[in-house]
């Protein structure tokens, strides 16, 4: 609901005042979740002891089982296509001369479906297992970026775009809690650091990979890209196991 709201904050602020106005409404509400968390007086009380002192050997473990390696590339595809639709289609609409205003308004209706689907597809993959949704989330992302490469008006990219959402929706709640469900409480202790390094892993490749490419092909080509990166992941979670926990609740 952030990520929904507050770029459409920033577009209004932005292009009624100035970028200043921007800067100075991010450290008030900053300031403002400072306060509550005072005013809340809020105590963590579950106070555990270091499993593993030593950062290198955590890290070497948890690459160590094939399972936790492929929820770390598949929790890391969900953060390799935000960096499509957060950095690279600002320089496309930029360069077909939209302004920060339209783009803020982009932002918003391309993350309604997450806000709308996600805790539905996260009951769904309960019932049909994990495997099936990240094969059909990572699938319906390759398609959409490749739809993408073969439109030209903008308004039918933003419109797969939305739609591409929804496969979105699919993978980000469920690729992190296949993570949980495949780590008993010792290893999620241990291994939830070095798990969440996947995010910046992936925005480091999404954002380098095809920068290099964009250097000698035309902007376009950037779809045909992501849409072979997410098609690797649909082949990977093919490895993935397909837990369903309304079997073991039964």
């Amino acid at each position: 609901t952030g990520w929904l709201l507050g770029p459409l904050a920033v577009g209004f602020i932005a292009s009624r005042f100035d970028y200043q106005g921007v800067f100075i409404g991010a450290v008030s509400f900053l300031f403002l979740a400072l306060y509550f968390f005072w005013i809340f007086h809020i105590i963590d009380h579950n106070k555990k002891k270091h499993v593993d002192k030593d950062i290198f050997k955590n890290f070497v473990g948890f690459f160590k089982k094939k399972d936790r390696v492929i929820a770390y590339l598949l929790g890391g595809g969900v953060n390799f296509w935000w960096v499509l639709i957060y950095l690279y289609m600002p320089l496309y609409f930029y360069g077909q001369g939209y302004d920060i205003w339209w783009l803020s308004k982009f932002f918003v209706v391309v993350l309604l479906p997450t806000v709308i689907f996600a805790y539905p597809f996260a009951r769904l993959a309960n019932r049909i297992g994990f495997r099936k949704i990240f094969i059909i989330g990572y699938t319906v992302l390759a398609l959409s970026a490749l739809i993408c490469f073969m439109l030209n008006d903008i308004y039918w990219i933003l419109g797969v775009l939305i739609f591409a959402s929804i496969g979105i929706a699919m993978l980000e709640a469920t690729s992190e809690a296949y993570f949980f469900d495949i780590s008993n409480d010792g290893e999620v202790e241990r291994f939830y650091a070095p798990y969440n390094t996947t995010i910046d892993v992936n925005h480091l490749v999404a954002k380098s990979v095809p920068s290099l490419f964009l250097m000698f092909l035309p902007f376009k080509t950037i779809f045909i890209l992501f849409a072979m990166f997410m098609a690797g992941f649909a082949v990977l979670s093919l490895q993935a196991r397909n837990i369903i926990e309304s079997r073991r609740k039964s």
